[in-house]
């Protein structure tokens, strides 16, 4: 639906019509692969995706449609300040990405240690515009549980991340931390479990620049789970 001014004291204009078309077509990958021992443990993984989104304007003989409303439009008498969007023009979205990763836990009784790295891409690619932004990056997560009494779990992590937003252009590297901490309440001989988790995460920029942009944000997870 769209409408608009014609001027002052005249009968606005408006319309329904046809927008476009969209075909959203796409697929993903995953695989695991772990190995364990007695105290050890040992994974990797690997994932990929794709994603296709096709906009196909209207016909160009279609008279409801917004393309031709916006053709019109210009040749109303009295019509003045007008504030209309963009014709819709026939453009086609690709994003593909993939990302893979491994790490190392070692078990004893009541306690956990763990540490993994990732590695990831994404490309996205546009009919319109060509490639980019590709965003590439790293990160090395490691983290803790410690089983206190026989239902209290206390479990704390840290997490480096590099990624760059867009290796097409400059001035797109951050570098970011995460520390982490979460309780896990598990009494024995119950079919329900409670686990909380708090995350600090901080981000900075990884070029030069006056203006020294970064920024935070805080994360509060919980899960009540109950098995049947």
């Amino acid at each position: 639906m769209f409408t608009t001014t014609a001027g002052t004291a005249a009968v606005p204009l408006n319309g329904r019509g046809k927008l476009l078309d969209r075909k959203e077509e796409g697929s993903k990958l995953r695989g695991r692969l772990r190995w364990f021992s007695d105290r050890f443990e040992i994974g990797a993984g690997v994932s990929t995706s794709y994603r296709q989104v096709q906009i196909t304007p209207p016909a160009l003989d279609d008279l409801s449609s917004l393309n031709h409303f916006l053709n019109v439009v210009w040749l109303t008498n009295g019509a003045d300040t007008l504030a209309i969007p963009d014709s819709v023009v026939h453009n086609t979205i690709e994003d593909r990405s993939w990302e893979v990763g491994g790490g190392l836990a070692w078990k004893r009784t009541g306690t956990i240690l763990g540490v993994e790295g990732h590695f990831f891409q994404a490309l996205r690619g546009q009919a319109l515009s060509g490639a980019g932004p590709k965003q590439v990056g790293w990160d090395v997560r490691a983290g803790m549980e410690r089983r206190l009494l026989d239902p209290i779990s206390l479990r704390a992590g840290y997490v480096y991340r590099w990624e760059d937003r867009d290796d097409y252009t400059v001035q797109n590297e951050f570098k970011t931390h995460s520390a982490t901490v979460g309780l896990g309440f598990h009494p024995d001989g119950v079919r329900w479990s409670f686990d909380a988790g708090y995350a600090f995460e901080w981000t900075l920029a990884d070029y030069e620049d006056p203006a020294d942009p970064r920024t935070s944000r805080h994360d509060l997870a919980t899960r009540l789970r109950w098995q049947f």
